[in-house]
This record gives C-alpha cells, sequence and structure tokens, in this order.
C-alpha cells in the first residue's frame, strides 16, 4: 500500500482482563500530527503501565507493528525514550509484525534503551510463551 498523508494513524493501549499490556503503532508515524498523537499515545501507556504495577510487579506487554508503514526520526526518539522509561518499571516486551526496516529500528532501540527484556516475534502463540516463561 503506497503512503500517502491520509493513511490513518493507529495508536492503541489495552489492557487485557488477564493483565497483558496490548499497545499498537500502525499507519504513516512521519509527520508533526502523528508526533502529537504518538506523545499522547506514549502517556496513556504509561498510565497503564503504573496502574498495572500496582497489582503486580512484572508486566507483560504485546506491541504490535504489523500495520506500522512509515516512521520518522522523531517517531523513533519518542519509542526509544518510552521503551528505556518502560523497561526501568520491568516490562517485558514481545514485538510482533514488524517489517525488515521496523526489526533493524528494533535493533536499535534495543542497544540504545539498555532493554534486555524486549523481542520481536512473528505470532501471538511464540509472543505469549515467551512472555509467560520469564527468561
Amino acid at each position: 500500500m503506497p503512503l500517502t498523508q491520509n493513511t490513518p494513524i493507529i495508536l492503541e493501549v489495552e489492557v487485557t482482563p488477564d493483565g497483558i499490556l496490548l499497545l499498537q503503532l500502525g499507519g504513516n508515524l512521519y509527520s508533526e500530527e502523528a508526533g502529537a498523537q504518538l506523545s499522547a499515545w506514549v502517556e496513556k501507556a504509561k498510565s497503564a503501565i503504573l496502574e498495572l504495577k500496582k497489582r503486580r510487579s512484572r508486566i507483560l506487554c504485546i506491541t504490535d507493528v504489523s500495520k506500522l508503514e512509515n516512521f520518522d526520526d522523531g517517531t523513533f526518539t519518542l519509542v526509544k525514550d518510552f521503551a528505556s522509561w518502560a523497561g526501568a518499571r520491568d516490562v517485558r516486551t514481545a514485538v510482533l509484525g514488524a517489517s525488515l526496516v521496523a526489526n533493524m529500528a528494533l535493533r536499535s532501540l534495543i542497544l540504545m534503551s539498555g532493554r534486555k527484556n524486549i523481542k520481536s516475534f512473528k505470532n501471538n502463540v511464540e509472543a505469549l510463551a515467551w512472555l509467560k516463561e520469564g527468561k
């Protein structure tokens, strides 16, 4: 699908009944409008993590980037800073559906944020198994 300014931005935060944090980033995150929306999404995700921390010491998170089409340096920086913040709160993160470019960015994000508890997966079954094994 070609990128256009009309490509919808997908930024979702949800907590499942069993306490798994579900995050979704998608669409064209390469614009000032996307940056503002992403900043609000980061704050919503942080609030969800802080609420979950009241009930459990470690947070399990699935981040779906399967619909992510494009991002810029500003988007990367916001997500990297959020990843560092989340890592300091023991958030174990499985990333789903990353393209080749998104996987390259993820490897950089892991190095720059110092996270050791984040990994990319192709499917939800493998991601959930890894999250729950706790290694």
